[in-house]
């Protein structure tokens, strides 16, 4: 339920300013006007990429089209900085500048605005997306803390998937695949116009395939698994006036998936998502104002195979109201103020069907001032304040009290300060710094059920894990190569790093369960840092020829603590050594009158991470360094209807701890109407 007071406070905040009204945003003719890419997720406003206030790239829809890729994660798997880990056919995590892990909880991911990461555990399972390739206009990869512009728990970076907008773009489309691993998959994507009036964009697909262990596989247990996903959704907008829009989006996706956990656990999932989204657009005497609100309720379900944790359900049910109100002041200065409240509430038979949950109030300001033609500076702020709630039995051996949860507070501040400059025509500079906030998430807050034999407790006394970044860009236009260079150098620090409940490896003593064993707890186990940097370059040409090339640094140092035991090595958090120090990027394609062509290559160097082995031990598997290829080929037999073939991984059997890759191809088909 929505407290009277949280809709209070957003109503005054964002009634509680005045200026100009701001313009409705068509990305099409912004496209059109600029030559390129835009965006107007960092500032409200359109921009160039050069011009925005933090480390972006797009990847466009014919960038996707290109890659041929039928998933999300494989879409990143190019992007300079960004570090895709396949622990299945439909498991995958993606990390931002280091520090990936399973189930790994330091990258927002956003669908249109809205989250879509599992809450539970702040982890996004992508098989579960609410989304088909084909309705993708962009993904922005935004790289670093920015929980200040982009929202809760943006610590690490934000993936933005921004969708055609049924208003504006009209995207009728169906395409079907076929590959190994029997893999079937079919998706359809339709779009209703009534003038320039009301939209209506329906989307559906599904997708079944197989998948098994294998000898040299370190697992805990051998298993067959079907992968499948159903996936429907659809996305209106409704204008009311010359001014007005309201928006509305629906979602249901049931996906099963075999994944590697939180700890190096091995087993099946399954996600139940529904999601409902409403909201309301409007150009007023007061400014541009959003109003809006959307519900997520997930139902997972894990089996483990009988090891340490044999089958468990979970509920979440998250509710998010927002504000926001966008004014422009004369012509140098834009202004955004904004309000959200948060509601989450987790309860299963893990929990012994405890309730656990959060309310959150957040309040948040930017300000972009165009200093001069060249120059331009972004502040923006973040206050975020979320207080637990509990109801349910505790442990005897529960070392906390119910006290303990209900009430606790934490409370976080986060912020982006960015000042960028246009030197020339073809050169840019952005200097920057930014801190974001990772509060702990339900899992690491909830104490453990009673009469297991191996807990998981978490601790209601966590503090949130803080990084800040400090960053300095530069962007230089190349017309003799018909290329865009992009060069970033960052350094950064995260303090209180977060542990969840089983990353730790060892026991604290002074927890002992009923069973005389010694729970795995939750806990901040020290500071990291981190020093890199991304080289890009970028382009096109009018013969059809398109290519990429990019390297990535990443260095991490830590001095961790795992529980209480600081000699511990059977841990599995080890950022220093669970992270490719190096990555080489190359991609080169062509485009001719009926066919495109394009191959992308992506080598990595060593990395190490832990997984529980077939023998019980939390033991470390060394990934050494591999080279990853993606080819694809796409012949146009009609203007409506297009082949492609598109091969992946035919290198290197290992490129994780999970499932050893398998080669995939698949042949899709797909056609407009």
């Amino acid at each position: 339920m929505i407290k009277t007071g949280a809709i209070i406070t957003l109503i005054a905040i964002t009634l509680g300013a005045a200026g100009a009204a701001a313009e409705e945003f068509d990305y099409g003719q912004y496209e059109a006007l600029f030559g390129e890419p835009v965006t107007t997720s960092a500032t409200g406003s359109p921009q160039r990429l050069s011009e925005t206030p933090v480390d972006m790239e797009i990847i466009t829809a014919e960038d996707i089209a290109h890659s041929g890729a039928d998933n999300v994660p494989d879409i990143l798997r190019f992007v300079a900085g960004v570090d895709v880990r396949r622990y299945g056919f439909s498991d995958a995590d993606v990390g931002i500048r280091g520090y990936n892990q399973a189930n790994s909880p330091r990258v927002l991911v956003l669908i249109n605005g809205r989250q879509v990461y599992i809450d539970f555990h702040s982890y996004t399972a992508w098989a579960a997306l609410p989304i088909q390739i084909e309705e993708i206009r962009q993904i922005e990869v935004i790289k670093g803390p920015n929980a200040a512009l982009f929202g809760f728990n943006a610590v690490g970076g934000v993936i933005n998937i921004i969708t055609f907008d049924p208003l504006y773009d009209k995207v009728n489309e169906g395409t079907v695949r076929v590959g190994t691993q029997r893999q079937a998959q079919g998706s359809a994507v339709s779009t209703l116009q009534y003038g320039d009036k009301a939209g209506l964009r329906l989307s559906a697909g599904q997708l079944r395939a197989v998948e098994s262990s294998m000898a040299e596989q370190t697992t805990q247990y051998t298993f067959t698994n079907t992968n499948f996903a159903h996936q429907v959704s659809a996305d209106g907008r409704l204008r009311i006036g010359a001014d007005t829009v309201i928006t509305g989006e629906f979602s249901n996706v049931t996906a099963n998936q075999y994944e590697l956990g939180v700890g190096g656990y091995q087993g099946t999932s399954q996600y139940q998502v529904d999601s409902e989204k409403l909201g309301l657009e409007s150009n007023t005497p007061i400014g541009h104002i959003e109003l809006g609100g959307y519900r997520n309720n997930i139902s997972y379900t894990w089996d483990q195979g009988g090891n340490l944790i044999n089958y468990t359900t979970m509920t979440s049910a998250l509710s998010v109201f927002q504000a926001s109100d966008r004014i422009r002041i004369g012509n140098d200065h834009v202004v955004r103020i904004g309000g959200e409240y948060r509601n989450n509430v987790t309860l299963g038979d893990y929990y012994n069907n405890e309730k656990l949950g959060f309310d959150l109030y957040s309040i948040d300001a930017m300000w972009n001032w165009q200093i001069n033609h060249d120059l331009s500076l972004t502040n923006s702020a973040r206050l975020d304040n979320m207080t637990l709630n509990f109801r349910g039995p505790l442990p005897g051996w529960d070392p906390y009290a119910a006290s303990d949860y209900n009430g606790n507070h934490v409370r976080t501040v986060s912020y982006n300060s960015a000042l960028v400059y246009q030197a020339t025509p073809l050169d840019a500079f952005r200097l920057s710094t930014a801190r974001g906030a990772q509060p702990p998430d339900l899992y690491e807050f909830a104490p453990s059920p009673e009469g297991t034999s191996w807990e998981l407790q978490g601790s209601p006394h966590l503090k949130a894990s803080l990084t800040t970044n400090y960053e300095v860009d530069y962007t230089r236009g190349l017309p003799n190569l018909n290329s865009q260079g992009q060069l970033a150098v960052y350094a950064q620090t995260t303090r209180d790093t977060l542990a969840s409940p089983g990353d730790g490896g060892s026991g604290n003593p002074n927890i002992v369960n009923d069973s005389g064993t010694a729970a795995v707890w939750g806990q901040n186990i020290g500071n990291t840092q981190a020093v890199g940097g991304e080289l890009t370059l970028k382009g096109s040409n009018s013969d059809g020829w398109r290519w990429k090339a990019a390297y990535a640094l990443s260095l991490i140092s830590s001095s961790l603590i795992t529980n209480t035991d600081p000699t511990n090595l059977n841990s599995s958090l080890d950022f220093k050594r669970g992270t490719p120090a190096n990555t080489l990027i190359a991609g080169i394609g062509r485009s001719w009158d009926k066919i495109d062509a394009d191959l992308a290559a992506k080598w990595q160097s060593e990395y190490s991470e832990n997984v529980w082995n077939s023998s019980g031990v939390l033991a470390p598997v060394n990934i050494q360094n591999y080279a990853f290829l993606s080819g694809h080929l796409g012949y146009k037999i009609a203007d409506s209807f297009t082949l492609g073939l598109t091969g992946e991984q035919a290198t290197v059997r290992r490129t994780t701890a999970g499932v050893p890759t398998l080669s995939r191809i698949f042949l899709s088909a797909t056609f407009s109407y």
